[in-house]
C-alpha cells in the first residue's frame, strides 16, 4: 500500500512539473515576452546560445536549432557504446501568440550520431531537467528588458 501511495505521490509530482510553460507551451519550457517584435528575439535568442557555446544549425520546421556537445554526464546517461559522440539539440520555436505577445518555446534533446541522416537518434529529456532551459529563456527575455531607469534628483 505504501508503495502505491509513493507511486501516486510520484505521478502528482511529475505532472505538476508538466505545466511548467505558460501560454500554452507544447515544449519543455517557455517564456513570453512582450512588447518586442519577433526579429528582435531571434536576435536576442541567438546572442545568449552563442554564449552559451551552442551552434546555430540550419532552421527546420519554423523553428531556430542550437547544438553543443553533450557533457560528459549526458554523453554517459544517452550514449552507447556502438554510437559516436553525443549532441545536445535545442529547438526552439518562436511564434506571436493571440495576446499580441512572444512565445519561446524549446524542446530539448540528446543525438547520437548527428549528421549522419540513417544513424541519426533524438532522444528527448523530461521535465526533470528543465531547470537549465528556463534560466536559457530566462536571459533572453532580461536581454531583451530595458535597464531599470536611476532617478534623478
Amino acid at each position: 500500500m505504501k508503495r502505491f501511495f509513493a507511486l501516486v505521490w510520484i505521478l502528482v509530482l511529475l505532472a505538476g512539473g508538466c505545466q511548467t510553460n505558460q501560454g500554452g507551451g507544447t515544449g519543455l519550457a517557455a517564456v513570453e515576452i512582450t512588447g518586442h517584435t519577433i526579429r528582435d528575439i531571434v536576435v536576442a535568442t541567438r546572442s545568449v546560445m552563442r554564449t552559451h557555446n551552442y551552434v546555430e544549425a540550419p532552421i527546420t520546421d519554423g523553428k531556430l536549432i542550437f547544438e553543443k556537445p553533450a557533457s560528459a554526464r549526458d554523453t554517459a546517461a544517452f550514449g552507447s557504446l556502438m554510437h559516436g559522440e553525443v549532441w545536445e539539440r535545442v529547438k526552439m520555436r518562436v511564434a506571436n501568440q493571440p495576446n499580441g505577445s512572444v512565445q519561446i518555446d524549446c524542446e530539448v534533446f540528446m543525438v547520437e550520431d548527428k549528421g549522419h541522416r540513417a544513424m541519426e537518434e533524438e532522444r528527448r529529456i523530461g521535465v526533470m531537467r528543465q531547470g537549465r532551459y528556463r534560466s536559457l529563456l530566462g536571459e533572453i527575455k532580461a536581454q531583451l528588458e530595458p535597464p531599470p531607469q536611476s532617478k534623478q534628483p
